[in-house]
């Protein structure tokens, strides 16, 4: 899912019910720091090209965090391994072009897939026109749709009907691809119960709500390749590993809601981090020197929060992790964090 922007003030959990729509100039400037009003459709394809690299980077390895971490997971949810989006989410003086760049002509439209993930092996391509789920339509006529105003109303409306159906096994997506119907079957695979969303908001951030992992674009370019990325993602998908911050109707957290932006949530956070990164087949090795560069580049910023450990001593912790990782592998033990939360998880038989 894309995120546009936190309205200020707003609860976290109600603000994720009502995200805003995208606008023309959200993805002209990914591509034009220079961008004025009047943007043409050439500018706007740069930054949806930006915009498809950036999101493909984060469903990547989000996809791989929350899969390959299932079993220190107490909350799990089923996965597609894509990204589907509709054409109402684009406000209208950027529809059309949104349209035809990401070839939207019928509605839902798979935006990407995860390589390797449950719709890449179902033969999900990037481009097909979603028509039904399990034999139930989701396709509405292209003039409808052209006329109803900028919402998120119908993808959370699609995305409720695919968890759903996903929750139950093997779904059958029926797709519209060059004119001809092809019936899928998507053996969905379980994951963490943590969605990674990426924000167009502008800033170098990242942040967790229970629910899902959520990092900025800007975040998202300055990691250098995926390994850092996942020391972000893996941080705040740590969070909702460990309730951190539960959403709404969601209190069984082991920290009580509001516990992200305490210095013991983030250190713990921190420290699990590198184990799902490691679980996951992700050098952690390097958070270490992610946390210098960025603390160096970025250190006014949240690292300088009386909430959040600075970032020489974030960099010292991510060392001594990595060593601890190190052994365990070196010995054998199995890659489970010391902290109680997973007790029952590191005492079993392995």
């Amino acid at each position: 899912m894309i995120v546009v922007a936190w309205p200020s003030g707003a609860p976290i959990d109600r603000v994720r019910l009502r995200r805003p729509t995208i606008t023309a100039a959200l993805i002209t400037a990914l591509a034009s720091p220079t961008y004025a009003a009047g943007a043409n459709p050439g500018e706007w394809d740069q930054g949806f090209a930006e915009l498809l690299h950036q999101q493909a980077r984060v469903a990547s390895v989000g996809y791989r965090l929350t899969t390959a971490n299932r079993g220190l997971c107490d909350t799990l949810q089923p996965e597609a391994g894509w990204v589907v989006q509709d054409p109402t989410e684009y406000k209208p003086d950027m529809r059309s072009a949104a349209i035809r760049f990401f070839k939207m002509d019928s509605g839902y439209t798979v935006m990407l897939v995860v390589p390797d993930g449950p719709a890449a092996r179902a033969g999900v391509l990037a481009g097909d026109a979603i028509t039904a789920i399990d034999a139930r339509p989701v396709v509405e006529p292209a003039r409808a749709i052209a006329q109803q105003p900028a919402s998120t109303a119908r993808i959370d409306a699609f995305s409720a009907a695919m968890d759903a159906a996903m929750a139950r096994g093997r779904t059958i997506v029926s797709v519209n691809r060059g004119g001809k119907t092809l019936d899928l079957a998507l053996v969905p695979a379980i994951g963490c119960a943590s969605r990674t969303d990426l924000s167009l908001a502008p800033g170098f951030d990242s942040y967790a709500d229970g629910v899902a992992a959520t990092i900025t674009i800007d975040m998202v370019r300055y990691a250098r390749d995926d390994d850092e990325l996942a020391v972000v993602l893996g941080h705040e998908t740590a969070h909702n590993v460990h309730h951190d911050h539960p959403a709404a109707g969601l209190r069984k957290g082991r920290i009580e809601a509001g516990a992200v932006g305490t210095r013991e949530s983030e250190i713990e956070a921190d420290y699990t981090d590198l184990y799902l990164m490691a679980r996951a087949g992700y050098d952690y090795h390097k958070a270490a020197d992610f946390w210098r560069r960025f603390g160096r580049d970025h250190g006014l910023g949240i690292l300088a929060s009386p909430s959040h450990p600075g970032w020489t001593r974030r960099a010292r912790l991510a060392q001594a992790t990595a060593s601890e990782i190190d052994a365990k592998q070196a010995s054998g033990a199995p890659l489970v964090p010391n902290l109680g939360l997973f007790d029952g998880i590191r005492k079993a038989p392995h």
